[in-house]
């Protein structure tokens, strides 16, 4: 009992001393005004801090000190002076564009001020010596792109001649080297530059893009809702202008172009960065001394929707990240098969039959996938066409390669390699070509009959599935006995494999749904041909009937669950 009581006695005393040792750090925040939309959400920056700070400091963020400057200077000013000289508040965070910059203009800061959002240092002429401010209780977040690599790497995209850019008028009347550098930027890229100013409404600012503009920047407007910016998305497309968002990711799933910003890790990276202050500066680092320089991905983010639907395409330096799918369905895809085959120790054939399926490309089916759940359809098209021009060379060898492997040398069975090439490239190639003169020739009509097509494709699909079960309705039962568990593995590892690479690489979301289609849905037909009729191998096609009834049930719960995140 008296051991129970000291041990009892100890926890309370040890839960006292560190109660008392935790030191209380109350913060506020200036933002520009009342945000309809944030450039990072505050919620993920309370998060990190309230996690890095842990038990040493007891942190709190008062509503009442949570305060903005109503959209303008004065304002603004008059907040920032109001909480340096409350004794209450231990760190600032200047949570806007302009409350950052008129921050890194105060002339003596009494107390610790954060500011995360300093677009351009050159242009708002903020301190910046060996990386750090070197200015009294000042540091900020230097965002390593500048405008003009944002402007550089548009035209590089749209060769434009005409840019409009669409900019709350706020920040054009608090930062004066924003025109300067507008007008300085046309003169070196040789185009012409038009602000567009606005506050909330956004009828009245796409009202005032000049009829000569062929391409809009969409700077970060606050003050509007999503569904002002997917309201404006819209409008551009009508008009067909290619647009580019500086804010990020989340205006290009609302119908924006192109961006390369506000991935979200980099917007937890953000977040991160701006608590790692906080705690530094509350263990005694001058605030003068941290580094300010912050990267984030400078990786190009395409909505190839919007792109496809004003009539851009991309080059293929635009496109690089499509060789995420080759090393994950060209490469990986076989060693998964090659795995699942040894592990599930199949039978000499089935096992070859399983490495046919991985060798095959996407094909059709991948592709109405990913229209009807959302994905990113023209870099699905691409994908598959680009797959199908290469698998032509790619299956004769490595099959015959695993034919070697599973089946020795003396087999019945072979697969000549030339006059596969030739039937492959025929069955493969030749629709892709076609595909792409109808595209090229006759891209109204084409556009006219896509919505048909959607449920064409729907009802082809279930055909294909009634006809495979009416052909083997008597082998069905020993068909899955054989290869069922062996193809439903390939299918959902390539299916999670190909997502979560994409995310891993920090593709879109549509992006990732659409790589996840086309590495984890396989062209089960072509994969039948070359079983059935090139190789001659009844045995050899058990996987890819298994695998071609499994993919459709399978591809439709990934793409359910895609649609419920």
């Amino acid at each position: 009992m008296r051991q129970r009581l000291l041990i009892i006695s100890i926890f309370i005393v040890s839960l006292l001393a560190t109660s008392a040792h935790a030191r209380s750090v109350v913060i506020a925040t200036v933002a520009d005004g009342p945000l309809a939309r944030e450039f990072v959400d505050f919620s993920l920056i309370k998060q990190e801090i309230t996690n890095i700070l842990g038990n040493e400091f007891e942190v709190s963020f008062p509503q009442y000190l949570q305060v903005h400057g109503d959209w303008t200077v004065e304002g603004i000013e008059s907040q920032l002076d109001s909480l340096l000289q409350n004794n209450e508040v231990d760190i600032i965070l200047a949570m806007g564009v302009v409350s950052s910059h008129v921050a890194g203009h105060i002339e003596h800061l009494a107390k610790p001020v954060v500011a995360p959002i300093i677009i351009d240092v050159g242009l708002q002429d903020i301190p910046y010596i060996d990386n750090s401010s070197g200015k009294e209780n000042f540091v900020y977040m230097r965002f390593m792109e500048s405008v003009s690599d944002d402007l550089t790497r548009f035209h590089n995209l749209v060769q434009f001649n005409h840019l409009a850019i669409l900019v709350d008028e706020l920040p054009v009347e608090a930062i004066p080297g924003l025109t300067k550098t507008v007008d300085r930027a046309a003169n070196d890229f040789g185009f012409k530059i038009s602000l567009v100013k606005g506050k909330k409404n956004i009828q009245e600012m796409t009202a005032k893009i000049p009829d000569a503009a062929d391409a809009v920047m969409v700077a970060p407007l606050l003050r509007v809702d999503d569904n002002d910016i997917r309201s404006l998305a819209d409008h551009l497309i009508q008009k067909k202008l290619p647009s580019y968002s500086f804010l990020g990711q989340s205006e290009l799933e609302l119908g924006l172009m192109a961006t390369v910003a506000g991935r979200a890790d980099d917007q937890v990276i953000f977040a991160r960065r701006i608590a790692t202050n906080v705690y530094r500066i509350l263990l005694g680092s001058p605030a003068s001394e941290l580094n300010v320089d912050f990267y984030e991905s400078d990786r190009l983010s395409i909505n190839m929707q919007t792109a496809r639907a004003i009539g851009v395409s991309p080059r293929w330096v635009e496109l690089e990240d499509a060789e995420l799918l080759y090393c994950a369905q060209m490469l990986l895809l076989p060693i998964i098969a090659f795995a699942i085959a040894l592990a599930f120790k199949l039978p000499a054939e089935i096992a070859v039959g399983l490495i046919i399926i991985a060798l095959a490309p996407g094909g059709a089916t991948s592709n109405m996938f990913s229209y009807l759940c959302k994905g990113d359809v023209s870099l699905s098209i691409t994908l598959t066409a680009l797959a199908s021009l290469i698998t032509p060379f790619s299956i004769p060898i490595l099959a015959d390669m695993s034919m070697n492997y599973f089946m020795g040398s003396n087999v019945a069975f072979s697969l000549p390699i030339g006059k596969t090439i030739v039937q492959l490239f025929v069955i493969t190639v030749i629709p892709v070509i076609l595909g792409m003169l109808v595209l090229s020739y006759w891209k109204n009509a084409a556009k006219k009959i896509e919505p048909v097509f959607k449920w064409l494709s729907i009802l082809f699909l279930l055909l294909i599935i009634a006809l495979i079960v009416m052909k083997n309705a008597a082998n069905m039962a020993s068909f899955f006995a054989q290869a069922g568990l062996a193809t439903l593995a390939l299918n959902l590892i390539a299916l999670i494999v190909g997502y979560q690479l994409a995310k891993l690489t920090r593709l879109s979301r549509p992006q990732s749904i659409t790589i996840g289609f086309e590495v984890g849905i396989q062209n089960g037909t072509l994969a039948l041909v070359v079983a059935g009729t090139l190789i001659g191998n009844n045995v050899m096609m058990i996987p890819a009937v298994t695998y071609s009834l499994i993919m459709f049930f399978s591809g439709g719960l990934f793409g359910w669950l895609m649609s419920k995140k």
